[in-house]
């Protein structure tokens, strides 16, 4: 799992690692994120993959100044992905 996690991180998520981590854990998507600040603004940004295809199903990104705000954007971010295309 710790290995999966550290691909993500590194953005190395590619067809063969998608549809690898898809079959091992019986998932049709996963998500994958980064957590970014710039000066005072704190940027989430999630991708929905495709374990299959290694497409792109869905993105979203939020912003926000306060790291108290941070869970409820972790929110915000899985109801974007959620939404129908």
């Amino acid at each position: 799992m710790l290995d999966e996690q550290e691909l993500g991180l590194t953005g190395a998520l590619d067809e063969q690692t998608t549809a690898k981590i898809g079959k091992l854990y019986e998932v049709e998507a996963i998500v994958t994120g980064t957590v970014s600040k710039f000066g005072n603004t704190i940027s989430l940004v999630a991708k929905l993959i495709d374990t299959k295809t290694a497409k792109v199903m869905a993105t979203a990104d939020v912003k926000t100044t306060s790291v108290d705000a941070i869970p409820g954007a972790i929110d915000e971010l899985a109801r974007d992905l959620a939404k129908e295309p």
